[in-house]
C-alpha cells in the first residue's frame, strides 16, 4: 500500500528503516525506525529522535524479498547509522527467536536446534 505522493520515491521516504543483516543475493534484513515511546532510542541517532522496535523484517507487503528499488531507496550518506548502533540494533532483535529464523532463513541456513 502506497501513500499518495510517496509511491517511487517521489516526495521523500515514507518509513526509514536500518539494513542489519544481507544476503548473497543482496536480500535485505530490516528493522523499522520509528518516533515510538515504546521503542528502545538511539542516542546518537538523529540527536535521538529515532527509535526502534525488535521486529525484523525480510519480506515486502507482496511477501517477495526486500531489496534494493522501487520500494527501498537508500538513505543518503549524511543519513547513514553508525556500525556501533546498527551492531546495537542486532543484538537486540536476535535475542528473539521469530528473528533469528527469519535471519538463518535469509542466509539459507538451517533453523537453529
Amino acid at each position: 500500500m502506497y501513500i499518495p505522493g510517496y509511491e517511487n520515491g517521489k516526495g521523500g521516504n515514507y518509513r526509514k528503516s536500518v539494513v542489519i543483516d544481507s544476503n548473497r543475493s543482496d536480500e535485505l534484513a530490516i528493522v523499522k525506525l520509528t518516533k515510538s515511546k515504546k521503542g528502545t532510542p538511539l542516542k546518537e541517532y538523529k540527536n535521538g529522535e529515532s527509535t526502534y522496535r525488535p521486529f525484523v523484517y525480510t519480506a515486502d507487503e507482496d511477501n517477495n524479498p526486500i531489496k534494493t528499488g522501487k520500494k527501498f531507496i537508500p538513505a543518503n550518506k549524511k543519513d547513514n547509522m553508525s556500525k556501533k548502533d546498527v551492531t546495537k540494533i542486532k543484538k537486540e532483535c536476535v535475542q528473539h527467536e521469530e528473528n533469528r529464523d527469519k535471519l538463518r532463513k535469509l542466509k539459507g541456513r538451517e533453523k537453529w536446534k
